[in-house]
C-alpha cells in the first residue's frame, strides 16, 4: 500500500507577561508580551514556508489559556487554519501557587522523591502531579493523530510537555506520547516542534525528531 505522511508542529508559546513579572504560570492566564507577540509572527512565517507545497488541510489545537490562545490567533491568521481550544493542553497547574511571585512558590516546594516522581503532589493545595498531566496531554495528541486527514499545529507550554513526552524510564516522571508512529495500515506521521531561541533578532530553529522530547 502507499504510505502517506503526516506533519505534527509544537509550538510553544512566546514571551508571556507573567514571566515578565515574574510569577508562577499553571493555570494562571496571562497575555503575550509585545515581544511575544512578535516572536508568534515569526513562527507563523516559518509555518507557512514550510507548509508553501502542501496540499493537506491544516488544523490547529491550543491549550485554552490566553498566552497559547493568542499565538494560536496569529497562526491561524496567517495560515488559514482551523482552531480550536483544548484544556487538556494546558501547563501543570501549581494551586494556590500560581499567579504568586515564584519566590513565594520556590520556598514552599519540596523535591519529588525518586521513588514517587509521578505522583508526588507537594505541599500547595490544588497542584496536579506529572501523571495527571501526563496523562491529560497524552489523550489530546492521541486523538489529534488519529486524524488522517489534517496535518497538525498544537500549541502549548514548554514546562507542560516535558511533563508529558518523553518516554517512560522508572522514576523519572516520563510517560509516552508518540514518536514518529504508524497511525493505521496506510498513515505516518512526522512530528516537527517549532520553538524559539530566545536570543537578539529571535533565531528560529527547526527540529526534526523521531520522538517528541521538550
Amino acid at each position: 500500500m502507499v504510505q502517506f505522511m503526516h506533519e505534527l508542529f509544537v509550538v510553544t508559546h512566546p514571551h508571556a507577561e507573567h514571566t515578565e513579572r515574574d510569577l508562577v504560570g499553571g493555570w494562571f492566564d496571562s497575555r503575550l508580551t509585545p515581544r511575544g507577540r512578535r516572536d508568534a509572527r515569526l513562527v507563523a512565517r516559518e509555518l507557512c514556508r514550510r507548509r508553501e507545497e502542501v496540499g493537506r488541510p491544516l488544523r490547529i489545537t491550543t491549550s485554552d489559556l490566553e498566552r497559547c490562545g493568542e499565538t494560536a490567533r496569529i497562526l491561524a491568521d496567517a495560515l488559514c487554519a482551523e482552531l480550536r481550544a483544548d484544556a487538556r493542553l494546558r501547563e501543570i497547574s501549581f494551586g494556590e501557587a500560581e499567579g504568586r511571585p515564584n519566590a513565594w512558590l520556590s520556598g514552599r516546594q519540596i523535591p519529588a522523591p525518586d521513588d514517587d516522581r509521578l505522583d508526588h503532589r507537594g505541599p500547595v493545595p490544588g497542584a496536579e502531579t506529572r501523571r495527571e498531566v501526563a496523562t491529560r496531554v497524552q489523550a489530546c495528541v492521541r486523538e489529534l493523530m488519529a486524524d488522517r486527514d489534517h496535518d497538525h499545529v498544537v500549541v502549548t507550554h514548554g514546562r507542560r510537555m516535558r511533563s508529558g513526552s518523553r518516554r517512560s524510564r522508572p522514576g523519572r516522571g516520563r510517560l509516552p506520547i508518540c514518536g514518529t508512529t504508524t497511525t493505521g495500515v496506510t498513515g505516518r506521521w512526522s512530528l516537527s516542534r517549532i520553538p524559539l531561541t530566545w536570543r537578539v533578532g529571535c533565531r528560529i530553529r527547526i527540529e526534526r525528531s523521531s520522538e517528541l522530547v521538550l
